[in-house]
């Protein structure tokens, strides 16, 4: 599955091919993908959340039997740091057992916990950043993401 986007668009506008590769990691499912799009599939959304929520925000939307293909992933981007705080973290997740917030004030009792600040902290202060290594990615792989055409 690729997106389409017109040579002459993406010439005039640059920032077309990464809003393209953007929605296609956003809004494919996993299952949909080959390998080089599926690692920055993973890796966009491990992202997203934990920029938007932090760590439990991430474990709670998203399927926890994907944590370890995503660690992978993040490694085969040059991500190994954010890697190595997602292996922390599912760890600690993986340490008791946990039941699904049933309604928004008890995932913001959770969240009040503050029981993945450090890991949040420590993944906010990595640098480059996953956006960054998804930038190389697409750069190097553009072609698995867009497809041009005339």
């Amino acid at each position: 599955m690729k997106r389409v986007l017109r040579s002459e668009d993406a010439r005039r506008d640059p920032n077309l091919v990464w809003n393209e590769f953007i929605h296609l990691l956003a809004f494919s499912e996993v299952s949909e993908l080959d390998p080089t799009q599926r690692a920055a599939h993973l890796a966009f959304w491990y992202d997203s959340e934990v920029q938007n929520g932090g760590h439990l925000q991430y474990f709670e939307n998203r399927p926890t039997e994907l944590v370890g293909e995503t660690i992978r992933a993040l490694v085969a981007l040059g991500a190994s740091q954010q890697a190595a705080v997602l292996k922390s973290a599912s760890e600690r997740w993986k340490s008791r057992r946990r039941e699904k917030p049933k309604t928004v004030d008890e995932y913001v009792e959770e969240s009040a916990k503050m029981e993945f600040e450090d890991l949040d902290n420590a993944y906010y202060g990595l640098s480059p950043s996953v956006t960054d290594m998804l930038e190389g990615c697409l750069e190097s792989n553009r072609g698995s993401f867009v497809e041009f055409i005339s």
